[in-house]
């Protein structure tokens, strides 16, 4: 018997079945390792052509990443660095609703031309089919009948004033407060008490939100357990190293020392 042929079904499975190619975020490949909401040229590569964001297995983000970008572009569009929308548009050639098919052009040669009857510019329908570039819609018939956008007012400007200086400030806050955090756990470290076995094996493993709730009792810092990063996980008792990044500005690496629970 021949062997029977292929259901779409079937060869869509398969194709479903091979590894995907993981895409690299664009942030890995150039180094970026703190995402400006100033920087308008990279945050315009993660939108798409109509200003939404696009999603993390079409950008090649992982989730802080996304994170990230998601926030800095949300800022910039309310500092109105970026649109909240855009509207692709090009001109076609001939106007299908009238009937006219390219090139049956019934006006003088003065109104084609484009001028008076002594203009000698030419008309050319090469033009005519061209595409457009993007055009930016109109903020007041696109966003603020919406609610996402405000006229540009003596009082809207002065506020968006204010709310940069504001951001700025806890910018400097949080800086601040991760050098003293950094200065105090590079020193001393923390310090962790854990279940263990007759051995040196923990009955589970420490994570990374036992230890943000350790350096905050240390400290008196909020810490946010995601900018913490462990290279292995800590399952035995002994020191480890744990990397923190709780500013943009400011890396460290501190030892985290696990005991036994009496």
């Amino acid at each position: 018997m021949p062997p029977r042929k292929r259901t779409g079904r079937a060869r869509a499975k398969d194709l479903r079945s091979r590894p995907r190619r993981r895409k690299v975020s664009p942030l890995t490949t150039s180094g970026v390792s703190y995402v400006d909401y100033k920087d308008a040229e990279l945050l315009r590569s993660f939108v798409s052509e109509r200003a939404k964001i696009r999603a993390q297995r079409v950008s090649g983000n992982n989730r802080q990443q996304q994170r990230e970008v998601a926030r800095a572009i949300k800022t910039a569009r309310e500092m109105a660095l970026i649109e909240y929308a855009r509207r692709p548009m090009t001109q076609r050639r001939g106007d299908k609703r009238r009937g006219q098919r390219p090139g049956d052009d019934r006006r003088p040669p003065a109104d084609r031309a484009g001028g008076p009857p002594g203009d000698e510019r030419e008309h050319s329908d090469d033009v005519v089919d061209e595409h457009l570039d993007e055009v930016v819609a109109p903020a007041p018939a696109a966003v603020i009948p919406r609610g996402l956008a405000l006229r540009a007012t003596d009082g809207t400007v002065s506020q968006a004033a204010a709310m940069a200086r504001a951001r700025s400030a806890r910018d400097l806050r949080e800086r601040e407060t991760a050098e003293r955090v950094a200065k105090e756990l590079v020193a001393d470290g923390v310090t962790i008490a854990a279940r263990a076995g007759s051995g040196t094996h923990l009955y589970g493993s420490v994570t990374t939100a036992e230890i943000a709730a350790a350096m905050t009792a240390r400290t008196g810092a909020d810490v946010d357990r995601r900018k913490l990063t462990i290279e292995a996980p800590i399952r035995t008792i002994g020191t480890h190293e744990v990397s923190a990044e709780l500013h943009p500005d400011v890396s460290f690496t501190f030892n985290v020392e696990v005991v036994a629970l009496s």
